[in-house]
C-alpha cells in the first residue's frame, strides 16, 4: 500500500528520522565513555580536569571544547613521556 505523502512533510519527517538516529547514536557514544572511564579507573583524571577547566555542557562552545582536550592531550603526553623514561609517575 502506497500512501502520498506532500514532499515538505516527507523532508521533516526524514530530517526528524535522520536527527533521532544522531541522537541514540550520540547516547550510546556517551554511555561506551562512560564505562571506559570507569573500567580503566581514570575517573581522578577528568575531575582534575574539570576542577581547572569547568564542566562542559551542550552549550559550551566549541572553543571549550578544544582547549580542554588540548589540555588532556598534552597531560597524556606528558604521563606517557614521564613512564618510558622511568619516572616515578602517578596517574595525571
Amino acid at each position: 500500500m502506497v500512501i502520498p505523502v506532500p514532499v515538505p512533510t516527507h523532508s521533516t519527517l526524514m530530517r526528524n528520522h535522520h536527527n533521532v538516529g544522531l541522537l541514540q547514536a550520540s547516547l550510546d557514544l556517551w554511555d561506551q565513555a562512560d564505562q571506559m572511564v570507569f573500567r580503566t579507573h581514570s575517573e581522578d583524571f577528568f575531575i582534575q580536569l574539570d576542577h581547572e577547566f569547568g564542566s562542559l555542557t551542550l552549550h559550551s562552545p566549541l572553543r571549550e571544547l578544544v582547549r580542554i582536550v588540548r589540555a588532556a592531550v598534552e597531560r597524556l603526553g606528558n604521563y606517557n613521556r614521564d613512564c618510558a623514561i622511568g619516572r616515578d609517575v602517578n596517574w595525571p
